[in-house]
């Protein structure tokens, strides 16, 4: 993928479906390749007016949320091969908690606080949000995504594994 992306923004914060808060859940389940010298990839951006929250490749050794905690020992993250394409979800809870999980290397990363960040205007796919940001998702080898606004289950998660490799 070259530096591609697709933005939606709206009128009023209100407006946009991904907006998280309090104890709101999120699920986000993905099959990507990094880059090899872990190149920080935006995947998805809530943040258009506001910063929400994102998914990124690379940096910190893996797939994380970037939300209002960025450092490493607090993000929610998980271990990621860089060698190989690699599945994993990002589930924050509706306890205000969440953990990430690769289902090519079996890893679990920990459980960490959600802590969204300010509600946003808009979302962007491949890309960092505010068009005047030069975060893109450069590089990088996608192949699918799935999101939604719930908290889903370990089935659920591989129910939306298996449709989109085809099993």
């Amino acid at each position: 993928l070259g530096s591609s992306s697709f933005a939606k923004l709206y009128n009023l914060k209100s407006e946009n479906p991904l907006n998280r808060s309090g104890n709101d859940p999120l699920t986000v389940v993905l099959k990507v390749k990094g880059l090899s010298d872990n190149r920080l990839l935006h995947l998805l951006s809530n943040r258009y007016n506001g910063h929400n929250f994102m998914v990124r490749v690379g940096e910190y050794g893996g797939v994380w949320l970037h939300t209002m905690n960025s450092a490493k020992t607090k993000v929610i993250n998980v271990p990621f091969d860089f060698s190989q394409p690699n599945i994993c979800a990002i589930r924050c809870l509706n306890d205000g908690y969440g953990y990430a999980e690769n289902y090519t290397t079996s890893e679990v990363g920990p459980m960490r606080e959600t802590k969204w960040g300010d509600s946003a205007r808009g979302f962007t796919v491949f890309g960092g949000g505010d068009s005047g940001l030069p975060e893109s998702f450069q590089n990088g080898e996608f192949y699918w995504m799935y999101i939604t606004t719930e908290q889903l289950t370990d089935e659920q998660i591989q129910q939306v594994i298996n449709f989109n490799e085809n099993k």
